[in-house]
């Protein structure tokens, strides 16, 4: 028989990996950058702006995140002005479209004015001429 020692050992834990909260900024910058270009809101690309010059300054080890960040959120912000402009440029346009002639149609016709007389020559021509 083989006798079984009577000390057993307990295993080791797996050492943890101690994380900074703060260290996260660079990684929520990417995503609020991220975010703002899906859904248009320019808040958010504000935010990712704001976090990612954070993230920069702060964190060496997630830089990447942190420029990732930033220019996602620079391009929503761009996107957004872009979009602002474009929409105010247009409504100006619409609003000093020359169209005094309130009184015409499409093609240009005065509401008050007469048919036209080749209009009424087509269906009320003088059929004296012709001979029968």
């Amino acid at each position: 028989m083989v006798k079984k020692d009577s000390t057993t050992t307990t295993p080791t834990p797996a050492p943890q990996v101690k994380t900074d909260a703060a260290n996260s900024i660079p990684i929520i910058a990417l995503v609020l950058g991220v975010v703002s270009l899906l859904t248009f809101m320019w808040f958010l690309g504000i935010a990712a702006i704001i976090l990612g010059v954070i993230g920069m300054r702060r964190y060496k080890e997630n830089r990447g995140f942190s420029i990732a960040g930033l220019v996602t959120g620079i391009i929503s912000t761009l996107l957004m002005i872009s979009t602002v402009i474009f929409f105010i440029v247009m409504i100006a346009i619409a609003v000093t479209n020359d169209d005094s002639d309130t009184n015409s149609d499409d093609r240009g016709h005065q509401y008050n004015e007469q048919p036209r007389r080749e209009y009424n020559d087509r269906y009320y021509r003088d059929d004296s001429r012709s001979s029968l």
